[in-house]
């Protein structure tokens, strides 16, 4: 029996590791530079861990220790390509990127979905309805019929 995908929660867990690495990576580096060069100097070396963070932690990690992450290590989940490769470098930076893209542009849409009502699962208490049904819901109900007969037209 060969490796078998990677379980949600354990996916889930080892971003949340990788995650409190970064964040503690942050901090550290913004309270060294607070201690050693002042409160101006802490922004920006804050924003270049961060980008450092961000743009080469994950690929750096995937590509040269084996597929994995540290959270990913602590859970044992690791990342491969189709045939069981390790994923490389230029397949890692653009893994992050797709990631970074995507979690950019879903959080500000489902935040204006939900904002509009195309995410709320009711109208009100009598009138249920689909994300997609959106401002059509003006031009069309969706109704159910009792029975085998065809409604009146």
């Amino acid at each position: 029996m060969g490796p078998v995908p990677g379980g949600l929660w354990a996916r889930f867990w080892a971003n949340v590791v990788d995650t409190l690495i970064m964040i503690v990576a942050i901090a550290g580096v913004g309270l060294a530079t607070y201690a050693g060069a002042g409160e101006d100097a802490v922004y920006t070396a804050g924003g270049i861990t961060y980008l450092v963070m961000i743009f080469l932690y994950a690929p750096l990690m995937l590509a040269f220790v084996n597929g994995q992450t540290v959270g990913k290590q602590a859970l044992g989940v690791r990342v491969r390509n189709a045939t069981g490769d390790s994923i490389g470098l230029g397949r890692a930076l653009l893994r992050e990127l797709v990631k970074l893209i995507f979690g950019v542009f879903t959080i500000p849409i489902i935040v204006v979905w939900h904002r509009r009502g195309f995410l709320a699962p009711t109208d009100g208490p009598s009138r249920p309805h689909a994300w997609h049904h959106g401002h059509q819901a003006r031009l069309a109900r969706v109704v159910q019929y009792a029975g085998l007969r065809r409604p009146p037209e």
